[in-house]
C-alpha cells in the first residue's frame, strides 16, 4: 500500500511538472522604436540651364519639383550596427505624388549606415547579398547577360546614431549625382544613314560601400537620340573606353570604321565627341562639357 502511495504522489508530481513546463514564457517587452525622419532636399541645386528640371513651371522650393525628373524613383536601405539590413522604402514619383521625396521610418536604438539611390529608371538592389551592407550591389546586368540600360543615377551614404531620450534625427539630404554622359555627334549624318556607335569598357555593378562603380565591365551601345546625336549615361568613370563609330557608307554599302581611343567620361560632366563620317575630316573632337557642375573646373584631355 505504502508503495502505491508513493507511486502515486510521485506520478501526480510528475503531471504537475508537465503543466508547469508547457506553459508558454512569457513574452519579451517589444523594442522601443524611434521615429526618423529624412527629406532629400534639391540634390544639385547649381547646375545650370541644362538641368531638365529648370524647365518653365518648375518650382524649386516645392521638394516633388526640385527631385523631377532627374529622380523617378527613390530607394531607401538602413543597416544596423552588423551591417545587416533592418528596413528598405521604395519611392516612385508616379504613385508617391504628394510626399515624394520625404522618408519616414522607426528603428530600434542602434547606429545606423543609411544609404539612399535616386535614379530615373528602376535599379535592381541584387548582387551579391542585398542584405549586407558589405556584400550589397547594384546591377544593371540581366540574368541573361545583356547590360541594362544606366539611368540618370544619384548617391548618398551617411551614418545616424538612433537612441531613446534623444534628438529624433530629421536629416535633410543632398544626392549626388554618380554618373558621366557621352555624347557622340555625326555632323554629316543623315536620316537613312546606318550608324552603330559603341564602347569597349562599361561598368554594369556599383559598390554601395564605396560609393564607385565596381571594377566589371563589358562592351555597350549608345543609343540614338536624334538623327546626328548619340547619348547615354556612363557608370564607368574609372577608367579610360574606345568609342567605334560604324557606319555603311551611302553609295557602296561597305563599312566605314573611325575609333577615338583613350576617352574618359567624369562624373556629374558630359564628355562630347564630334565630327563627321561621310565626308572628308582628320578625326573626331573630344571636349568637356562641365555644365552639370558648374563649380568644376574644365578637364581637357
Amino acid at each position: 500500500m505504502r508503495t502505491l502511495f508513493c507511486t502515486a504522489i510521485a506520478f501526480s508530481l510528475f503531471l504537475f511538472s508537465c503543466k508547469k513546463n508547457d506553459q508558454p514564457p512569457a513574452p519579451e517587452p517589444p523594442t522601443e522604436k524611434i521615429p526618423v525622419k529624412f527629406t532629400v532636399a534639391d540634390f544639385n541645386r547649381q547646375v545650370t540651364d541644362l538641368d531638365a528640371r529648370k524647365a518653365p513651371g518648375k518650382d524649386l522650393n516645392n521638394l516633388r519639383d526640385s527631385l523631377n525628373p532627374g529622380i523617378e524613383y527613390l530607394y531607401y536601405n538602413a543597416y544596423g550596427s552588423n551591417g545587416q539590413r533592418v528596413s528598405t522604402k521604395v519611392q516612385i514619383l508616379q504613385l508617391n505624388n504628394v510626399d515624394f521625396g520625404t522618408i519616414t521610418d522607426s528603428l530600434p536604438a542602434d547606429s545606423y549606415i543609411v544609404v539612399l539611390v535616386g535614379s530615373s529608371t528602376p535599379v535592381y538592389w541584387e548582387y551579391p547579398d542585398p542584405n549586407s551592407f558589405y556584400q550589397s550591389r547594384l546591377n544593371f546586368k540581366t540574368p541573361g547577360g545583356e547590360l541594362r540600360t544606366i539611368p540618370d543615377l544619384f548617391y548618398k551614404r551617411l551614418t545616424i546614431n538612433v537612441a531613446p531620450n534623444s534628438p529624433l534625427p530629421d536629416t535633410s539630404i543632398i544626392l549626388k549625382r554618380m554618373v558621366g554622359k557621352l555624347e557622340v555627334v555625326v555632323t554629316d549624318a543623315l536620316p537613312n544613314d546606318s550608324i552603330d556607335i559603341s564602347i569597349s569598357y562599361e561598368s554594369y555593378r556599383f559598390n554601395l560601400e564605396r560609393g564607385v562603380a565596381a571594377d566589371v565591365y563589358m562592351p555597350k551601345h549608345i543609343s540614338k537620340k536624334d538623327v546626328k546625336t548619340f547619348s547615354d549615361y556612363v557608370l564607368n568613370l574609372e577608367f579610360p573606353f574606345t568609342v567605334t563609330i560604324n557606319a555603311l557608307d551611302r553609295t557602296t554599302g561597305a563599312l566605314r570604321t573611325k575609333t577615338a581611343n583613350m576617352v574618359y567620361c567624369y562624373k556629374n560632366k558630359k564628355t562630347i565627341l564630334s565630327g563627321n563620317m561621310f565626308t572628308s575630316t582628320s578625326g573626331f573632337k573630344v571636349s568637356v562639357d562641365d555644365a552639370w557642375d558648374a563649380d568644376a573646373e574644365p578637364i581637357h584631355f
